[in-house]
């Protein structure tokens, strides 16, 4: 087996806590729509894009106008507020990704989210300069839990799937990762590994937790 040379990481509830910042954004956004946005169906819609999201409601509840895409971007405008506002990073996040730097790894981002929101969780958490490679599903073909984004991230960071590890914070991210073949982490949360032990995805309960797994120490 070949040494870990190289971490990549979710953006929104791995490195920034925006979980509520979309939820509120899709709620305002789409009621004001004539569309019921149950928490049932919210659920469904977790670890999704914003495209296939805003294309969910439609199915269900179409509206005449404005546009999807117009739609879209009243969602991601009132995301991005809120981050600019009151995004907070999750806790040891920000000292991973120093950590992890200093080491000498490389360092990647991989989000489902717009492309337009990277930097904006990137200035608010003062880690503009410490990514190497910094993907956005709006550059592959599709989003998680298809592993092409980590499959590019893999590509643009020169590594191979078994010399990289991957922070998840959703079953979809954590899919993906599987599936690109990295060893990946799958952060707050006590759901069991999913696959054959070759495959497995690893439950952690916080940064400290991936400390442990992996011997990186801050």
């Amino acid at each position: 087996m070949k040494p870990i040379r190289g971490i990549i990481f979710d953006m929104d509830g791995v490195l920034i806590d925006t979980v509520g910042f979309w939820a509120d954004a899709e709620r305002e956004v789409f009621s004001a729509l004539g569309v019921r946005v149950t928490t049932d169906l919210a659920a469904i819609t977790s670890g999704m894009t914003t495209a296939e999201v805003t294309d969910f409601w439609f199915e269900r509840f179409p509206w005449d106008s404005p546009s999807k895409p117009a739609v879209e971007e009243k969602v991601i405008s009132a995301v991005a507020r809120r981050i600019r506002e009151e995004g907070r990073a999750i806790p040891g996040a920000c000292e991973w990704v120093r950590a992890c730097g200093e080491r000498g790894w490389k360092v990647g981002l991989a989000t489902n989210s717009p492309r337009c929101l990277i930097p904006e969780v990137l200035r608010r958490l003062n880690l503009e300069d410490k990514f190497d490679a910094v993907i956005s599903a709006e550059e592959v073909e599709s989003g998680k839990p298809d592993p092409a984004i980590y499959r590019r991230a893999l590509e643009k960071l020169g590594l191979g799937a078994e010399e990289a590890v991957v922070v998840e914070d959703s079953l979809t991210g954590a899919a993906a990762g599987v599936a690109a073949g990295c060893q990946t982490f799958l952060l707050g949360t006590d759901e069991p590994p999913i696959g054959d032990e070759k495959t497995d995805f690893f439950p952690i309960s916080d940064f400290e937790s991936l400390a442990a797994q992996v011997q990186l120490r801050k």
